[in-house]
C-alpha cells in the first residue's frame, strides 16, 4: 500500500517533468536505499516512470561485482568430491532484468548487448560449462533474475514494475537502469543509484570482522569452543 501511495504521489511528478523537457524517458525508485538490519528477509522497491509514446521498456538492476568460484563435481569411489574449479573476478554480485516484452522482440541480440542487457553481456573471464554454472548458482539464490514481459505499461504512457531483492542481497553500489526501445532501436536510458548497507549491530559486527580480522577470528574460536564445552556438560547432566 505504502509503495502504491508512494507511486502515486511520484507520478504526476514524473509526468509534469516530462511534459516540461520533453523527455523521451523519465523514471524513478520509491527508494534509494536498502538498510540491512540483523532481522532483514529481503525486500521490495517499486521502479516506474512515464515514456512519450509508444515502445518496449527494458529495466537492468546491477550491483557490485565480487569474486565467486565456481567448482565442477566429480565421482570418485561412488562419493562426489570438489574438483577442477574456475575463479571469476567480476561477477556481478546482483543482476536483475525485468522487461515489456521478451527480449527477443525488443531488440536484436547484439543490439541488446551492446547497453549491457543481458547475461550474453556479462564479460567473465570463463566461458561454457563454469559460466552457465555460474549463473544457475546465482538463480537459485535469486542473486540473478531474469523476467521479461512482467513491466507493466499504462497506455504507453506509464510504467511501473516491483523489483525483489533477496535476504543475501551483497551489501554495495547498485545502478538501476531503464532502457526505451522503439522498432528494435535504442531510443533513450535512464540511470538511479541505490545504495544498499548494513545498519546497527549487523554493521558494527561486519565493520569489526573487516577492520580486526585477527581478533574476530580468535573471538570465534572462543565462542566455537565455549559453545562445544556447553554442550558436552549438558549431555553429560542428562
Amino acid at each position: 500500500m505504502l509503495q502504491f501511495l508512494v507511486y502515486l504521489f511520484f507520478v504526476s511528478g514524473v509526468l509534469h517533468s516530462s511534459q516540461i523537457n520533453a523527455s523521451p524517458l523519465v523514471a524513478d525508485l520509491s527508494d534509494t536505499k536498502i538498510d540491512i538490519t540483523t532481522d532483514f528477509s529481503g525486500t521490495r522497491l517499486l521502479l516506474f516512470g512515464s515514456i512519450n509514446g509508444p515502445g518496449d521498456i527494458v529495466v537492468v538492476v546491477r550491483g557490485p561485482d565480487i569474486r565467486e568460484v565456481v567448482r565442477k563435481k566429480r565421482r570418485v569411489g561412488g562419493i562426489w568430491v570438489n574438483g577442477p574449479a574456475r575463479i571469476f573476478e567480476n561477477a556481478p554480485g546482483f543482476y536483475y532484468l525485468a522487461s515489456s516484452r521478451t527480449l527477443k522482440d525488443v531488440a536484436s541480440v547484439q543490439t541488446l548487448r551492446d547497453h549491457l542487457i543481458g547475461y550474453d553481456s556479462f564479460e567473465l573471464l570463463h566461458s561454457g560449462d563454469y559460466r552457465d554454472a555460474l549463473i544457475r548458482l546465482r538463480e537459485s539464490q535469486a542473486l540473478y533474475v531474469n523476467q521479461q514481459s512482467v513491466v507493466k505499461l499504462i497506455n504507453d504512457r506509464l510504467f511501473r514494475v516491483d523489483l525483489s531483492f533477496p535476504s543475501s542481497v551483497p551489501t554495495g553500489p547498485y545502478r538501476a537502469v531503464v532502457h526505451l526501445f522503439r522498432d528494435g532501436n535504442h531510443i533513450s536510458s535512464y540511470a538511479k543509484q541505490l545504495h544498499v548497507t548494513k545498519v546497527g549491530v549487523e554493521a558494527a559486527v561486519f565493520n569489526f570482522a573487516h577492520t580486526n580480522s585477527v581478533v574476530y577470528g580468535i573471538i570465534a574460536v572462543v565462542i566455537a569452543l565455549l559453545a562445544g564445552w556447553l554442550a558436552g556438560v549438558v549431555f553429560r547432566r542428562s
